[in-house]
């Protein structure tokens, strides 16, 4: 058993989706992308979540949901990302690559070892989208944290948006990784950065640490 999770597994009943919606909302709001919501919840592209293109992971840990990422397979209802990026997701499909989207990455604040959740939450949902077949996966990040993608996952850049749709202060930058370009370790059923790349290790904080509020102009 993994010290730092117990297990990484697919969301298995409503309950564990609402917490999913409860760590995005927490995770999104520190970083300043939303606002408070009442009922402490944020479903963002919540149609996506009921289509069986859409694979939902959590990371548990003593029973309780510490991390959660998202895999969107391409089909007849598309991706999340279409509404910012659609011409140039348009131009993959025209390659014939099997494309899928790789969302909703979070990890909770207070959970111990966090980087070893984060990163094996990537590599369960790499493995998910390679066994069914997708040859190019997409991530959605904010331009702070470009540079982690590319490094841990050999990916690039297809494009540059000035705002994520439906969230606050959230540049958007569109990374393409391609599985005959995917680093060998992420097949692995685990995968620890390297103690001595300390490099490595300072950028992976990057995904781990809230950006800062913006503030109102005066």
């Amino acid at each position: 058993m993994n010290k730092d999770y117990d297990e990484i597994r697919r969301v298995a009943n409503v309950a564990e989706m609402e917490e999913v919606y409860r760590l995005t909302h927490d995770s999104y709001v520190s970083k300043a992308y939303t606002e408070i919501q009442d009922n402490g919840l944020l479903l963002h592209y919540p149609e996506f979540d009921v289509i069986p293109e859409t694979k939902v992971l959590a990371a548990l840990q003593d029973g309780k949901m510490i991390g959660t990422i998202s895999l969107t397979i391409d089909g007849p209802f598309g991706f999340t990302l279409d509404r910012d990026f659609r011409d140039d997701i348009a131009k993959l499909r025209d390659e014939g690559r099997r494309v899928a989207v790789i969302w909703r990455l979070v990890v909770r604040e207070d959970c111990r070892s966090s980087r070893t959740v984060l990163l094996g939450l990537i590599s369960a949902v790499t493995r998910l989208a390679i066994s069914h077949g997708v040859n190019t996966y997409l991530f959605e990040v904010n331009p702070k944290h470009e540079r982690v993608y590319m490094r841990l996952l050999n990916m690039s850049v297809v494009a540059r948006n000035e705002g994520a749709q439906g969230l606050q202060h959230a540049p958007a930058v569109l990374l393409r990784g391609d599985d005959e370009n995917l680093p060998e370790e992420w097949r692995l059923g685990e995968y620890t950065p390297k103690k001595y790349d300390p490099v490595g290790l300072a950028m992976l904080d990057q995904l781990l640490t809230p950006l800062p509020e913006k503030k109102a102009a005066l």
